[in-house]
């Protein structure tokens, strides 16, 4: 535990550090055109799943403290979300895809997602091997129309 005052000198409130650990954990998920590619999202996930790892105790003791349903994951989930759509909708290679960036992105948060609250709540052992398979048998890169292999950037 640290003093409230101490907490008070670095963050406005729960939710103002719940967005600090947000953008902590998500700068190399959606850094550049992160989230817009398979080798970013690839990416993006062996990064994420190396701080989980690395920090395992840690999000085991706050994920036991407020729960798979609790604010703190519910609203880790809803910015995660929120950021990959931006992701998509900030990059100018948007007008490629065949459907709208919104939908796109929300469909590949949700497969990514799936990835993530394993991570977060099993104790499975999920490999970076087995996210790649995963997603490359979840999303249908090409026929979404999206950027595949290449070395266009979105930023």
């Amino acid at each position: 535990m640290i003093p409230r005052s101490t907490f008070y000198n670095y963050f406005e409130d729960k939710y103002d550090l719940l967005e600090y650990v947000f953008d902590t954990l998500s700068a190399d998920m959606f850094g550049g055109a992160v989230g817009y590619s398979f080798e970013g999202l690839l990416a993006g996930t062996k990064s994420t799943f190396s701080l989980i790892d690395t920090n395992r105790t840690k999000i085991d003791q706050i994920l036991k403290r407020n729960g798979e349903g609790g604010w703190f994951y519910h609203a880790l989930q809803m910015k995660f979300f929120r950021k990959m759509k931006e992701s998509f909708l900030d990059c100018p290679h948007s007008t490629a895809l065949v459907f709208s960036p919104e939908l796109t992105a929300c469909f590949c948060a949700s497969a990514l997602w799936s990835l993530l609250d394993l991570k977060f709540n099993s104790q499975l052992p999920l490999t970076t091997e087995d996210a790649e398979k995963f997603l490359l048998a979840a999303i249908n890169y090409e026929g979404l129309g999206m950027r595949y292999g290449g070395n266009q950037s979105c930023h």
